[in-house]
């Protein structure tokens, strides 16, 4: 099984020469137009491949749902009821003590895909927030069009509200959400001043929140991913010592499905790489657009300054040229 991760294509490095090469011509005595401008192609380009992140927290809930059933399915004496009705019923790890509404594996599950949408629609948002930086660091000759972010602001926000936040991955995606809106309202008003260095500057405090909940996002998915891990080891020695009995063939066969067996755990470790790839793209992101705010408080012309910007690109542009495709 190919599992596609990420990758910093031809294609991807195509739109990023394009956008810089628009930026060639409009740079005056200053660097930081075209330094502006090189970091606003990147995160064009981070924004699109990041995109796919959330939809790892859906995969991991279902697989760690189907975990539970089989560990149920091996420690019971009566025989579990047919997994669909289980993982509609069964409450799930993020039902307090007690709890008279207990939150479903299926509900939690649920939150989880709609965490993906607000993953989803906030790296739209950070590729419009690239493409209208790209367009300001171009000159002032640029129309300026923020129609892209403004919509996808409206979209997350709305998204965010029909959430219930009831489990881990839920709160975090909810938390990317709001934050981004937020950033996004603080950039558009610093935006039409048409003033790359105050925009750059006035806006990072909000764009590194997006940043750290982001980063955030992903550190939860790990947690996940490491329960699923203990999940699978438990039903997996179970079943070497001792193999489900009749009553469990539909556990055993649920199992299969789920790829509770075979070369599973290659298939974790593949979304191990992939997590920790996206964490090492976030965190450059986050790291570059501080030196170019940093930048912007100082002296542009200072070369010292702007060989640091030059260098966080680089490290940032590595990192999305290092994803690679892993076989499974």
């Amino acid at each position: 099984m190919n599992i596609h991760l990420p990758l910093f294509s031809q294609r991807r490095r195509q739109a990023v020469a394009a956008i810089a090469l628009g930026l060639s011509g409009s740079c005056s005595q200053s660097q930081y137009p075209k330094l502006a401008g090189r970091y606003a192609a990147d995160e064009v380009a981070a924004a699109v491949e990041l995109a796919p992140m959330g939809g790892i927290a859906y995969r991991l809930c279902r697989k760690q749902a189907a975990y539970a059933f089989l560990v149920k399915a091996q420690q019971s004496d009566v025989e579990p009821p047919p997994w669909p009705r289980w993982y509609g019923e069964e409450p799930g790890p993020d039902t307090p003590a007690a709890s008279l509404r207990p939150v479903t594996w299926s509900q939690t599950c649920d939150e989880s895909a709609r965490a993906a949408q607000v993953v989803h629609t906030v790296c739209r948002g950070l590729r419009a927030h690239g493409k209208a930086l790209a367009s300001l660091a171009s000159g002032p000759g640029q129309p300026l069009d923020t129609s892209a972010i403004e919509n996808t602001t409206n979209l997350v926000l709305f998204q965010v509200a029909g959430m219930s936040t009831t489990s881990g991955v839920g709160k975090a995606a909810a938390q990317v959400g709001s934050n981004f809106a937020n950033a996004s309202k603080v950039f558009l008003d610093a935006y039409r001043t048409r003033k790359l260095e105050e925009v750059v500057r006035d806006s990072k405090t909000c764009i590194d929140s997006t940043f750290d909940d982001l980063l955030a996002l992903q550190k939860n998915m790990v947690l996940v991913l490491a329960d699923v891990r203990h999940r699978r080891t438990f039903v997996v020695r179970g079943m070497a010592s001792a193999p489900l009995p009749p009553r469990g063939d539909r556990g055993l066969l649920l199992g299969e499905a789920m790829d509770a067996v075979g070369e599973t755990d290659r298939t974790l470790q593949a979304t191990d790489d992939a997590l920790t790839t996206y964490k090492i793209a976030i965190t450059r992101l986050k790291a570059a657009y501080a030196s170019l705010a940093k930048l912007a408080a100082a002296d542009p012309r200072d070369p010292g300054s702007a060989k640091d910007v030059a260098g966080g690109l680089d490290d940032l542009e590595s990192s999305l040229q290092d994803v690679t495709e892993l076989e499974q």
